[in-house]
């Protein structure tokens, strides 16, 4: 496969590093980005010792503000004649209900899991229509396809996220801009450390990070749309 740049948001743990260590093992130039400097450096530097032939550039940015996340748009611009592929993998998780929680926790996540998203994909555009491939996964979740006991706000701003990615995809197609969307169930993350249970149950960030590869190595004419990962067994 020919090398592409790629960008990853929410790259430094979880999912999102397991798709930069899956596509830093295929040699592909990786611009990661994340709001924790730490651990978005420790993340860099580990997958420059083992794959040392692979390009890795960090952009600090926190998807929560929007002049951050202006401020990287403004540097990928400045700094990247071009954009292969983009992973809009960032994301928070609040859990609650709809009538006992805070607007703030709508707003909250609003602004990470789709506003960010919706700003970061208007202003990198330029640089993707200059791919030959240009392709761009978002991260969604069964949250975003059915309701579920204390998803709230959280499951309203994944269905959102799905509205978007089905109206992005049909906007982009004429430009030949593949647009896909995951819909990943309970995955083994952070977010799931509290759950005393065995991983067993889990998807694991590796295998989304492998549905991307492969989406990825299609040809031309084929996209794949939406992608439904459900663990065997397990919380849901």
């Amino acid at each position: 496969m020919t090398a592409k740049t790629i960008l990853i948001t929410g790259a430094s743990r979880g999912i999102g590093k397991a798709i930069a260590h899956q596509l830093a093992s295929e040699g592909h130039h990786l611009l990661l980005t994340a709001k924790n400097s730490a651990t978005l450096e420790a993340t860099a530097a580990s997958l420059k010792m083992e794959f040392p032939n692979c390009s890795i550039t960090s952009y600090l940015a926190d998807m929560a503000q929007p002049n951050e996340v202006q401020a990287l748009i403004d540097q990928l611009l400045a700094n990247q004649q071009c954009l292969d592929v983009v992973v809009h993998n960032a994301g928070i998780f609040m859990p609650g209900k709809l009538m006992e929680e805070e607007m703030l926790h709508l707003q909250n996540m609003f602004q990470v899991n789709l506003l960010s998203i919706f700003q970061l994909t208007q202003g990198i555009l330029p640089l993707m229509k200059k791919s030959k491939t240009p392709h761009i996964f978002t991260m969604g979740s069964i949250a975003g396809m059915a309701a579920y006991d204390n998803g709230g706000s959280y499951s309203i701003s994944k269905f959102a996220l799905m509205g978007f990615t089905k109206n992005l995809r049909k906007e982009l197609a004429p430009q030949n801009i593949k647009v896909t969307t995951l819909l990943p169930g309970a995955t083994y993350t952070d977010s799931w450390a509290s759950a005393n249970l065995p991983a067993s149950q889990f998807i694991q960030p590796k295998d989304v990070a492998l549905l991307i590869s492969t989406c990825m190595q299609l040809s031309p004419a084929a996209v794949v749309e939406e992608i439904l990962l459900q663990p065997m067994t397990g919380p849901f």
